[in-house]
Formats: structure tokens, sequence, C-alpha cells
């Protein structure tokens, strides 16, 4: 696997270790590390990050969730949502992420080329 643990992960690992439970420390490593390896297996499909970044995008990760009402809580939760899933891309395939923005960004300009036809 090359997949990695993140630096919390790592220190949270260690502190198991040192309280003696490192059998229950190496088994929920190998299932982390197995869950972001199926997910990297998952980024090699276009399909998959197409709707992967459609997702995303209905998470409003990139937008302010700030509304005046409670609709910001509601928003802000989505927002959260998504960047625990984009840290879950980051992880498992940091290339992935970058292949989404551009194939995102061949797509919208694909759509400004047909409309000016």
């Amino acid at each position: 696997m090359n997949t990695s643990l993140s630096v919390e992960e790592q220190i949270y690992f260690e502190k198991l270790v040192n309280q003696g439970e490192g059998e229950r420390a190496e088994k929920e490593r190998q299932t982390i590390l197995h869950e972001r390896n199926e997910l990297k297996t998952l980024l090699q499909n276009a399909s998959f990050r197409r709707v992967m970044w459609k997702n995303l995008s209905k998470c409003g990760i990139y937008t302010t969730t700030m509304t005046g009402n409670s609709w910001s809580y509601h928003n802000e939760g989505k927002r959260a949502v998504g960047l625990e899933i984009l840290n879950d891309i980051l992880l498992a395939d940091p290339n992935a992420w970058i292949l989404m923005q551009q194939e995102n960004l061949l797509e919208i300009n694909s759509m400004i080329e047909s409309k000016k036809k």
C-alpha cells in the first residue's frame, strides 16, 4: 500500500501503543490504510471522480456558509462533511484531487466553447 497516515493519526496510534494497546492500534491502523487504499483505487475511475466532484460541489467547500439566519448552520454542516471527504481524497491520493480539478476545468471550457457555436 502506498497510502500513509496523517500526523494526527500517527500521534493517536503512538498514544495507543504507549498505553499498552499496540494490538488495537495496529488493527485500527490497518483498517484505515485498507479503506484509504480502496478510495485510491476508486479515484482511478473517471466516472467516480466526476461523481465525487459533483457531490463536493453540493457541499459548498469553497463557498461561504454565512446567510445571516439559521441556514448558516445547515450550510456549515454540509461544508464540514465536504471537507472531511476532501481530506479523505487528499490522504488517499493527492494527485487525484489535482486531476479532478483539471477535469472540471476542461468540462467548463468545453461548455463555454459549445455555447459560442
